[in-house]
């Protein structure tokens, strides 16, 4: 009868010993220790990682791009509000972020020259949970292939960053887009783009915010006319 009772307390014992450890676990940050720069985690291009962040923390991460340098795209996810900020190799801040990222996730892009980049992500919230970060490389000048599949031809077109400005000068030139036949247009960069054609009848095609990343392709219908 003794020891029929000590199994139960020993159970006991033991899952209490091993709660810590696996509440510890669901939490873990494999990354760390990475809170200041001298300990930033290296992490590849063209990569993503899982985290876990709290209040008052930060996590740094090391990239390297290579000589001729390159477009590069850095972003948190998940529920988790984050702070982005990206550092040269001598610690001086070239751009910090919020929630320009999609679902008010943080993001960051541009063009760099090759060497050393530091990526510090911290907490934006007084709430603790876990992020992913992405750095993807991207090309400097992605094509957008243009279908027009409106049925009439295209006279003039124009694209422009969908952060605003004006539309510039008609990427046709003297020549015409017939129906049927696609156009490339080469764009500064990735990102958010607009596109607006003008068709033989004077109609004109206006599409706002489009999201290229690499080379895209976009089938211009009767359907895109502004009414």
């Amino acid at each position: 009868m003794k020891n029929i009772r000590r199994y139960p307390v020993l159970a006991v014992i033991l899952c209490l010993m091993a709660a810590p450890g696996a509440l510890a676990q669901q939490n873990a940050d494999w990354n760390e220790p990475n809170d200041r720069q001298s300990q930033a985690t290296p992490m590849p291009l063209n990569a993503r990682v899982e985290a876990f962040i709290s209040p008052g923390d930060a996590d740094w991460y090391r990239i390297m791009l290579p000589a001729q340098g390159g477009y590069l795209e850095i972003s948190t996810g998940g529920a988790q509000d984050t702070l982005l900020s990206l550092y040269d190799a001598k610690g001086n801040e070239l751009g910090s972020d919020d929630d320009s990222g999609e679902n008010s996730n943080a993001l960051l892009y541009g063009t760099l020259a090759g060497g050393i980049y530091y990526i510090e992500v911290s907490c934006y919230s007084w709430s603790s949970g876990a992020y992913s970060l992405q750095i993807l490389a991207l090309p400097e000048h992605p094509l957008l292939s243009l279908l027009n599949a409106t049925g009439y031809t295209i006279y003039y077109l124009y694209v422009r960053p969908s952060e605003g400005g004006g539309w510039g000068n008609d990427l046709l030139g003297y020549d015409t887009l017939w129906t049927g036949n696609s156009f490339d247009i080469s764009l500064n960069g990735p990102g958010y783009w607009d596109l607006m054609a003008v068709d033989e009848d004077n109609d004109s095609y206006t599409i706002y915010g489009l999201y290229i990343q690499t080379d895209s392709s976009y089938r211009l219908t009767i359907g895109d006319i502004d009414w």
